[in-house]
């Protein structure tokens, strides 16, 4: 049983691997971490044993926008490491930065922590759209794209979405 099973997912790898690369690379524009996310997301879907195969198209879609998410984040905090150079490190600017910079650190991790929590709230395809538009800047007719949908779709999840954070901030 655990043979045809994986089997099976051989055989949805290799029928839609050129399917995921395309999302992949284009939402990350590198070959190279367009390849990792494809692998990482059958991976996933490997470890989930997935029986369910008629949606399968949508899931993957799902799942590897979500990789490719990760994948960004990640890229994006190890390019944002900074060097310092000790030549023209002044003790009296680094305190005042340091002091300053732990209020703005925990005025942003609040903000992050309501952010993550709103999120938690919504669809995942909410979620995926909302960081989509928001946090990467893509335009609503891209993310149409990207998600294979209609523009005048991801409008109306955009604005459901738009609306049930609101009532979230009313409970808050």
């Amino acid at each position: 049983m655990e043979n045809e099973q994986d089997n099976n997912h051989g055989k949805l790898f290799e029928q839609y691997r050129g399917y995921a690369y395309a999302i992949a690379l284009k939402m990350l524009r590198n070959h190279h971490d367009a390849e990792d996310a494809v692998e990482e997301s059958f991976v996933s879907i490997c470890k989930r044993k997935v029986v369910n195969y008629v949606n399968f198209r949508s899931y993957l879609r799902i799942v590897v926008i979500r990789k490719c998410l990760d994948l960004r984040t990640k890229n994006n905090l190890e390019g944002s490491l900074i060097s310092i150079d000790e030549s023209s490190f002044n003790c009296k600017k680094a305190e005042s930065t340091f002091l300053n910079g732990k209020k703005e650190a925990e005025d942003q991790l609040l903000h992050d922590q309501i952010i993550d929590y709103l999120l938690s709230r919504l669809s995942p395809i909410q979620k995926v759209m909302v960081v989509l538009l928001k946090k990467d800047r893509y335009q609503i007719h891209e993310i149409a794209e990207i998600l294979n949908c209609n523009r005048k779709t991801v409008e109306r999840y955009l604005e459901e979405a738009k609306i049930a954070i609101r009532e979230l901030f009313k409970i808050m």
